[in-house]
């Protein structure tokens, strides 16, 4: 399917928008003008307005043109107007086949005396006598065209082109229907393409046009160009609010055979929905073979678009399950970050604390100090020497500040790691543990390894924190890391306690 063809079925879409409004404005202007008809008291007034209530509704509803063209001929016969006695009788002749009224059209053309018509009804009878065999014939299917009727369509084209003078609109057209006939294609598509290009969609002729040009097209086997003519003339149709033609129908097939089932499916049912409406029962002829293959594409069609939404159902629950997924992850990870947030609030509380006690403790020594020298100097002021040298010497004042010291580092340290206790031990052998975490109070063993876990390594300096030799605190860590699950890690594994 070429551009130019897709960009056209492109437009008949975007035509059917404004479908029911171009059907609407038409049925208004016919009953308008059907209204001034019955309302006009003047001959000559009501005979104008047939015309223009013909030209309005010949492609419309066909009963009640029918009934129009009865009324005008009962109103002209009244009058003894036989001149459009002749002419309401021609032009309802062309209407005829879509009624499939065949044979009273036939015998309406085959007994009527040409030669007793004036000129103008002369080429009205040869117009509707054309006409008539175009509806005979199948000249607007895909697959088929009936030689015997076309040349009569022919013949009476030839005969038009009799009556007319070069000059003489339609002409041309008459002209290549004629060479169509006479298998003259080439010359008939050159004919009409020159006189399509002279003429735009409005004119009267321009349906007829294309409809000619698509037949030459079929015959010479270029259905691609006789697919562009049926489109172009089903867009026109379409825009003109005309409902009794065959091309959308003859389009929809078609498409259908392009693959385009859907599309096709349209097709048809507005077409019917036209043939419904405009009552041209003979446009049902070729319906009924085409309507089951695309319905059942169509369904095909929908059974496919259905499986297609099944997978993206899928696919988009599987997404939300991911993102479900995500969402709890980062939820976790939101929980886990409170707890952090948490935790590092009670460390801070503890430092705190822990601060608060180091105060504490550093007040209670500086009341002891004073303490101690309010002893001393109360002492030498009475001459109690000797006494005062017995209490320094027996150690009772030194023994006290170290109890208070122990006491209050083990419980600050006690309230700032917790669980020291229990995760010494948990790095013992079995049969080693170096302390009762209910106790409430550190060993001398555990005292060490606490400071280690707050930064101080250095065995002298823990000795003179804890007035022990620098030897005994090198023995307990010896034998600390001896009764180690793990000796060469033992003392890294002890800083790593309590650590976030």
């Amino acid at each position: 399917m070429s551009d130019k063809l897709r960009g056209l079925l492109n437009e008949i879409d975007s035509s059917f928008k404004y479908r029911e409004d171009m059907i609407d404005a038409r049925a208004r202007n016919i009953a308008e003008l059907r209204d001034s008809i019955r309302a006009s008291s003047d001959y000559d007034e009501r005979i104008r307005l047939y015309g223009r209530l013909i030209d309005e509704g010949r492609h419309f509803q066909i009963d009640s043109m029918l009934m129009y063209y009865s009324e005008a001929k009962e109103d002209a016969l009244a009058h003894g107007d036989i001149e459009n006695v002749r002419k309401y009788e021609i032009g309802s002749m062309e209407l005829m086949p879509l009624k499939i009224r065949m044979h009273e059209a036939i015998v309406a053309i085959d007994t009527t005396d040409v030669s007793a018509l004036s000129k103008s009804n002369r080429i009205a009878f040869y117009k509707s006598a054309r006409q008539v065999y175009i509806y005979f014939t199948t000249i607007y299917s895909h697959w088929d065209v009936n030689m015997e009727l076309l040349e009569r369509v022919g013949e009476f084209s030839r005969l038009l082109v009799s009556e007319l003078a070069e000059e003489d609109d339609g002409y041309f057209l008459y002209k290549a229907t004629a060479d169509i006939a006479d298998n003259n294609l080439s010359l008939s598509i050159a004919t009409l393409r020159d006189y399509l290009s002279g003429i735009d969609a409005s004119h009267p002729n321009f349906i007829d046009a294309t409809g000619m040009l698509a037949l030459a097209y079929f015959r010479r086997e270029r259905y691609d160009d006789w697919a562009y003519c049926i489109a172009l003339t089903a867009l026109v149709e379409n825009q003109r609010g005309y409902i009794d033609g065959e091309a959308l129908k003859q389009l929809g097939r078609w498409v259908y055979e392009s693959g385009d089932a859907s599309r096709a499916y349209a097709y048809i049912v507005i077409a019917e929905e036209n043939e419904v409406r405009s009552g041209a029962v003979v446009r049902s002829v070729h319906v009924s073979d085409a309507m089951p293959f695309i319905s059942n594409a169509y369904r095909e069609s929908e059974r496919n678009s259905t499986v297609l939404l099944c997978i993206i159902i899928g696919c988009m629950i599987v997404i939300l399950i991911l993102v479900g997924v995500l969402f709890y992850r980062r939820a976790r990870e939101r929980a886990e970050l409170a707890d952090a947030k948490d935790e590092l609030a009670r460390a801070n509380a503890t430092k705190e604390v822990y601060l608060g006690r180091f105060l504490s403790l550093c007040y209670i020594y500086m009341d002891k100090m004073q303490d101690v020298c309010k002893v001393v100097s109360r002492k030498l002021a009475a001459g109690q020497t000797e006494e005062l040298y017995h209490m320094m010497r027996t150690g009772k004042l030194e023994d006290e500040q170290k109890e208070l010291f122990y006491r209050e580092f083990d419980e600050a340290f006690i309230n700032i790691y917790p669980t020291f206790i229990r995760d010494v031990n948990a790095l013992m052998k079995d049969g080693f543990k170096l302390g009762d975490e209910n106790a409430g109070h550190l060993t001398p063993e555990l005292r060490i390894l606490a400071f280690m876990r707050l930064g101080l390594d250095d065995s002298s300096k823990i000795a003179r924190f804890l007035n022990l030799s620098v030897n005994t605190v090198y023995t307990y860590r010896n034998r600390m890391k001896n009764r180690a699950s793990d000796r060469d890690n033992f003392e890294i594994m002890v800083m790593e306690i309590g650590r976030l």
